[in-house]
């Protein structure tokens, strides 16, 4: 066996990891939540209490575009796995990033009985991420700066009686 004596004990062992590290919430098709577990609850802020009957979007961030979330329910009505990045806010009204994973659960009849969602936070990584493009930019700018500062002093080597007026736009 994999973990445990029997399959269910390995089972058991194997939803007592996933569910230990990444935050996984269940809705109905509205998308109520049914379930949310502690990962959910830890990085949302909310207890359980305040997520389950709650329409899935309480943790939408107003930066997501709506497109995303109506490619996201076509893609699970169809009965297809949807993969994307969703920003969402707290109950503090911080933003949080997770990496997603949104899939219909079936029936025996192939019909949709709920969705599940498991998500990974990779806010820290999006956060170093948007950081270092801004230090990109800020690089940019800079060489911008220092090369048009150049371009000046050039100038009015090349046009010493211009040079007042080159001063007064610097």
């Amino acid at each position: 066996m994999l973990f445990g004596e029997t399959c269910e004990e390995s089972l058991m062992q194997c939803r007592d990891i996933i569910d230990g590290n990444l935050i996984i919430s269940k809705t109905d098709t509205r998308g109520i939540i049914t379930y949310a577990n502690d990962k959910f609850c830890e990085i949302s802020g909310y207890s359980k209490d305040e997520l389950i009957g709650q329409p899935h979007n309480i943790v939408r961030s107003p930066n997501m575009q709506a497109e995303a979330f109506a490619e996201m329910w076509k893609d699970i009505f169809a009965k297809k796995t949807w993969k994307g990045r969703i920003e969402n806010r707290k109950k503090d009204g911080s933003f949080y990033t997770v990496d997603s994973i949104v899939a219909p659960i079936l029936g025996t009849n192939n019909e949709i009985m709920e969705f599940v969602a498991i998500r990974n936070d990779v806010t820290e990584i999006v956060n170093m991420e948007k950081a270092l493009l801004e230090e990109k930019q800020k690089k940019e700018r800079m060489e911008l700066k220092n090369e048009m500062l150049e371009s000046v002093a050039r100038a009015k080597d090349i046009m010493p009686l211009k040079s007042q007026t080159i001063n007064t736009l610097i």
